[in-house]
């Protein structure tokens, strides 16, 4: 049961950062183009996705887009 949990956890961690990657403007992006990040994070799974968080994620607070 616990390797359940565990396995749902890190695929819940896995599509955050997907989406993520897809919904963050490609101009407040780090080190990378928006489609490197998404292959990084899509073929990497959980080292893509803590690479993301910890690198490629915009830092601070987001501003929010006009509808």
């Amino acid at each position: 049961m616990a390797f359940v949990l565990v396995t749902l956890l890190l695929l819940g961690i896995w599509l955050f950062c997907l989406l993520d990657v897809l919904s963050t403007d490609e101009s407040e992006m780090r080190h990378l183009s928006k489609p490197a990040w998404f292959l990084v994070t899509l073929l990497g799974f959980l080292l893509g996705a803590l690479l993301w968080l910890l690198d490629g994620r915009p830092r601070g607070p987001r501003t929010p887009r006009p509808l």
